[in-house]
């Protein structure tokens, strides 16, 4: 936000807020965080590393629950939701999303739902094109 460059704000915003959804998912299951680690692991070798996924990752995405969903890049980020107790009873769109982890977390009232709706308000806010005014948001 220095020099006054608000857009440099959002994905910090929008990071903060995945991390502190996926840490309320994590907590209630604690088994979780070595799908996370592993996924997180694949994310960081596919982008930064080696470009291609590894095998394991697209044995993963072969098996996984939701073969409706096609986007390769949406279940690296987010394909261990599918380890998630009953993730897929719950969520019926965009289950490889933030907002498949907010419809989750409502659902099973892990916390309070106005403060999840305000999470994805702002979530949805953190664009460097969104209309909602800057004051608005800090």
């Amino acid at each position: 936000m220095e020099d006054n460059l608000l857009g440099g704000a959002y994905p910090l915003c929008r990071g903060a807020i995945e991390i502190y959804l996926k840490l309320l998912i994590s907590n209630s299951q604690s088994e979780l965080y070595k799908w996370h680690e592993k996924f997180t692991t694949f994310e960081i070798k596919q982008s930064c590393c080696t470009q291609i996924y590894s095998e394991e990752f697209d044995i993963l995405f072969e098996n996984r629950i939701c073969k409706n969903a096609k986007n390769k890049v949406d279940y690296l980020h987010f394909g261990w939701v599918d380890f998630i107790n009953g993730y897929h009873d719950v969520v019926r769109k965009f289950l490889y999303s933030v907002y498949g982890i907010i419809t989750y977390l409502k659902n099973k009232k892990i916390c309070k739902i106005s403060e999840l709706e305000e999470l994805e308000h702002f979530y949805k806010s953190c664009h460097t094109d969104s209309k909602i005014s800057h004051t608005a948001l800090f």
